[in-house]
């Protein structure tokens, strides 16, 4: 599993029930799935040489989350290496606002959104909503702020 925090260690129990093995790729020895996981391939996330490693044991890479660098995994997916879900599923997943409008076209359900090109330079220190908002990385992070309405 590409990623070794709380998401890795909750899926630890289903890998567990299915008789498989946890092995992780994580940046910290201190993430939550290394104490469970039966192999632990340190590096960072994004980091082509330590995934390569992490799949050197490995039938099927999955994620832990969508911080990943799809054309480096695309390498290993052209020599042979498994990804569950398929690069293809999480490529429209990976930008939060390409994600977003994507789920809409399928008709499934979204918050209201909008990106910062979607307000005028000009307005952009004084904008307010009546419902508050969130900033939030499109990609690369989940780093938010709340804002109260105004």
């Amino acid at each position: 599993m590409i990623g070794g925090g709380q998401l890795a260690w909750m899926m630890a129990a289903a890998v567990q029930k299915l008789g498989l093995e946890l092995r992780v790729q994580t940046p910290s020895l201190a993430d939550p799935a290394v104490a469970i996981a039966h192999q632990v391939c340190l590096g960072p996330i994004q980091d082509l040489a330590t995934t390569r490693a992490l799949t050197a044991h490995s039938d099927v890479i999955t994620f832990e989350n969508e911080f990943v660098n799809l054309a480096d995994l695309a390498q290993l997916e052209a020599e042979g290496v498994v990804f569950a879900p398929s690069l293809r599923s999480l490529a429209p997943l990976l930008d939060k606002a390409h994600q977003r409008t994507y789920l809409r076209q399928l008709g499934l359900p979204t918050p209201d959104f909008l990106t910062l090109a979607d307000i005028p330079a000009a307005d952009r220190r004084t904008w307010k909503t009546p419902w508050g908002f969130r900033w939030c990385s499109r990609r690369d992070g989940w780093a938010m702020t709340a804002k109260e309405p105004r």
